[in-house]
Order: C-alpha cells, then sequence, then structure tokens
C-alpha cells in the first residue's frame, strides 16, 4: 500500500526544445512547438535525508518528492533491481557497470513507471476513465454528430 504525503518538489514544466516554461499543476502534454516537456525541481542535497528512505515501500513511490504530488495509481511499479553485469563492464573498460532490470515490474515493461505518473496525473486532473463505462452511449455520442 502506497500512503499519499501531498508532498512534491516539482516546480514547473520546461520545453526540451524551445526551453518555454509552463505549470506543473495543469493537465498538459507537449509543448506547443511539439517537444517533450521536462521536469523541473525546487530541490537541493540534502533535502530529502537518506532516512526517511528507509521507511518507505520499496516501489516508485518512495521518491514522492520527485513525483506528482496526487494520489498513486499503482501496481506496485518500481523497486526492480541493478544487477551488475561484471563481463560488459570488462569489455567496456569500466570498474562497474549495473543495469536496472526493469522485467521485474508487474507489467514486465520499463514503461511501467511513466505510464504509473501518467495514469496518476490523469485521475488527479479528472480526465475520464478509458474504456468508457458504457460503451454504446459513448459509441452514440461518437457518431450522433454523422
Amino acid at each position: 500500500m502506497v500512503v499519499f504525503s501531498g508532498v512534491s518538489r516539482i516546480d514547473h514544466l520546461e520545453c526540451s526544445r524551445c526551453g518555454g516554461t509552463r505549470s506543473a499543476t495543469r493537465p498538459t502534454g507537449l509543448c506547443d512547438c511539439g517537444a517533450p516537456l521536462l521536469v523541473r525541481y525546487r530541490i537541493a542535497p540534502g533535502d530529502v535525508p537518506q532516512e526517511a528512505l528507509r521507511d518507505r515501500p520499496f516501489n516508485m513511490w518512495r521518491y514522492r518528492e520527485v513525483l506528482p504530488a496526487a494520489e498513486p495509481v499503482t501496481l506496485g511499479e518500481g523497486g526492480t533491481p541493478l544487477l551488475w553485469v561484471q563481463r560488459a563492464a570488462r569489455e567496456l573498460g569500466v570498474e562497474r557497470l549495473w543495469v536496472k532490470e526493469e522485467g521485474c515490474n508487474p507489467t514486465g515493461s520499463f514503461k511501467a513507471r511513466g505510464l504509473g505518473a501518467a495514469v496518476t496525473m490523469a485521475r488527479h486532473f479528472g480526465d475520464r476513465p478509458w474504456p468508457p463505462t458504457e460503451p454504446r452511449q459513448e459509441s452514440r455520442r461518437m457518431f450522433s454528430s454523422r
């Protein structure tokens, strides 16, 4: 179970191409220029003591300060292991190389974390569920203007 704290250090969203900014408190997808938006934080080293993480569930929401301040929608994403890939490290000439094993997510995909955050924000902003609960009514509305 995830306990929602409402604490988030998200400050604003910034365009990865043009640098434009917009509020993180309203639903948004891409920048007007069509580029993805990046999250910017108001956080400094030490703002979240490591001791605070110790008592939190081992999933992505343990890092709630850098996630949306909304009640999480989750299947238990995150908490996946880091695997030391010794042979690859040797071949690349580095001392240590670690790989995150995202296949351990409930969905078996690295996409689980991003979608967990996206669905959380969709619910937070009041977007309606999909598929619609009454598909026939939805179909009638979609085709009624024809």
